[in-house]
């Protein structure tokens, strides 16, 4: 784990970020608290990024907060009690 302050950081951003394969996180903080936070890439965040760019999936992801915000909704309680037959 590195720590950065913002305010005296002067190199370039290519000098703080890990290298090679790293697993390190860096931390960016401002005024000693944490502010951001740069950590490894991987196939998760991939999916998630290819996901946030397709944007059928993302007007579909609306619609669907929509209708959860306005249409009834039914607690985990009446789920279950549904599925189970009870």
């Amino acid at each position: 784990m590195t720590s950065i302050a913002i305010e005296t950081e002067r190199r370039p951003i290519a000098e703080i970020l890990p290298t090679g394969g790293s697993d390190d996180v860096v931390y960016i903080t401002e005024n000693g608290k944490p502010k951001f936070l740069i950590v490894p890439f991987d196939e998760g965040d991939e999916e998630v990024m290819l996901l946030r760019q397709n944007p059928a999936f993302m007007e579909y992801l609306d619609r669907s907060i929509e209708r959860a915000r306005n249409q009834p909704c039914k607690s985990i309680d009446q789920i279950e009690s549904e599925l189970l037959g009870e």
